[in-house]
């Protein structure tokens, strides 16, 4: 370490990976605390660069808001070089919560529109920013106008159900809302807008891996209303917990005791009302087949990609086994634990005991196949092929459309449970003499099989 020149160890402690490292780094010696005391502000702008990158000065503004009426008012102080080394520990570590948090939120939008093969972000530079530079300035508006009730301007359930009062309150947080808003360019409006379809969109799926942990019809507000950070959270998690712990926490209730219209029209009532006077056309909404609003971040979509069987250009709505893991929060195919009998050939869906003995193998699964019992399903059929899918069916990378993907499962999911009862010791052959006195055991195995050896 003596040997090293001021520059090199200059270095080393800019490539710090967190603050805390670089903290603890800056103690091994007192040459390197020396270097850190002379250089401190390009050390540490050089840590918080290299996982934030230039939308810097957006997430320290995001950090330095404190939560009292009048502490910020949209005002383009944000874009000036923001001095790094002024934060204080705290606020330091809650700048490495936010952006890992924005990482992870650009990470799901890349794999979801961008590049379904990676699940770190392929977003390129200028998509990157403008990305992250609105996931923070999205942050910064769920903080300002957050979920608690005692807020800002009293008790906002004591305006509530009293017509002109309740209207008055309205249109005070509406007007609130968009003089912070009105900071930003009709550009960067758009770009906050499309980030918040796609918090709302990952917040749907949640909800339906979570089997309706909190009301649909207020998800869009509860979603943008505790901000980016925890729905990434329960993205990851598969679980609407850290959404709905994080408003009844903040509220002191539970989210089924939540009017729909409280918080209704909670960012996009401002943002339409900007637009409107600017006379700026508003983006249309995402759908299944509309992907114009993505490109408001994203230079290219993977929307041209084609079903292998059936040549269907479905673009983002393609699978293969880079994301089977994301059916499972798809609303409209019955890809669920309690839906998926119905892909069962023939009349087997109508038959209990063998819905019974599916359920059961899939809550077999082990959590390292994903936690999603499909694309075990479909991994393990990919070598239980039929010999129709043998020629058709070439590789587990082959992209399928939806109804090609629900086809090649119920011409499979029999075999799979075939082999998974058998490989789980649950099939005995026909001779077996247990099955003509014990109930249990007839109607917990299999007695179909012929024996290996006779």
């Amino acid at each position: 370490m003596d040997s090293l020149p001021n520059d090199i160890l200059h270095r080393i402690l800019q490539f710090s990976a967190d603050f805390l490292s670089l903290r603890s780094t800056a103690r091994v010696s007192k040459r390197l605390y020396r270097v850190f005391s002379e250089h401190p502000k390009t050390i540490v702008r050089g840590v918080s660069w290299k996982y934030i990158g230039p939308a810097l000065p957006q997430a320290v503004r995001l950090v330095q808001y404190k939560v009292k009426a009048g502490s910020d008012d949209g005002s383009p102080r944000e874009e000036k070089e923001p001095d790094v080394t002024a934060l204080a520990r705290k606020e330091q570590e809650l700048l490495e919560e936010y952006a890992d948090a924005a990482v992870k939120l650009e990470d799901a939008f890349s794999f979801r529109y961008k590049d379904r093969s990676s699940t770190t972000s392929k977003l390129n530079a200028t998509e990157s920013h403008s990305f992250r530079r609105a996931t923070f300035r999205l942050m910064l508006f769920s903080r300002i106008f957050h979920a608690k009730l005692d807020d800002r301007e009293g008790n906002a359930l004591d305006f509530y159900g009293k017509g002109a009062e309740w209207d008055a309150h309205k249109a005070q947080e509406l007007n609130a809302k968009m003089v912070f808003l009105a900071g930003f360019s009709s550009e960067d409006l758009r770009d906050i807008y499309v980030v918040a379809q796609f918090v709302i969109e990952i917040a749907k799926w949640t909800a339906y891996c979570s089997a309706g942990d909190f009301p649909i019809e207020i998800l869009p507000e509860l979603a943008l209303l505790v901000g980016p950070s925890k729905v990434i959270e329960a993205y990851e998690t598969g679980t609407a917990a850290p959404i709905t712990d994080s408003v009844q926490k903040a509220m002191g209730m539970e989210v089924y005791d939540i009017e729909v219209e409280f918080y209704e029209g909670y960012l996009f009532d401002a943002v339409n009302a900007i637009w409107e006077e600017r006379m700026v056309t508003p983006p249309a909404l995402p759908t299944e087949s509309d992907y114009t609003v993505w490109y408001s971040i994203l230079e290219t979509i993977q929307e041209h990609d084609v079903c292998k069987f059936c040549h269907a250009a479905n673009g983002v709505n393609l699978w293969n086994k880079s994301n089977w893991t994301y059916l499972q929060g798809l609303t409209d195919v019955p890809f669920s634990s309690t839906t998926i009998t119905e892909l069962f050939i023939g009349n087997l869906g109508t038959n209990h005991h063998v819905k019974e003995q599916l359920l059961a193998r899939c809550d077999k699964i082990p959590l390292q196949s994903g936690g999603f019992f499909l694309a075990k399903i479909l991994d393990d059929s990919f070598a239980l092929r039929t010999p129709e899918y043998t020629t058709k069916w070439t590789s587990v990378d082959d992209l399928l459309c939806t109804e090609c993907l629900k086809e090649l499962i119920s011409e499979h999911l029999h075999i799979w449970l075939l082999t998974s009862l058998r490989a789980a010791g649950l099939l005995v052959w026909y001779e077996c003499r247990t099955q003509a006195h014990n109930h249990e055991h007839a109607k917990k195995l299999n007695h179909l099989c012929t024996p290996k050896r006779r």
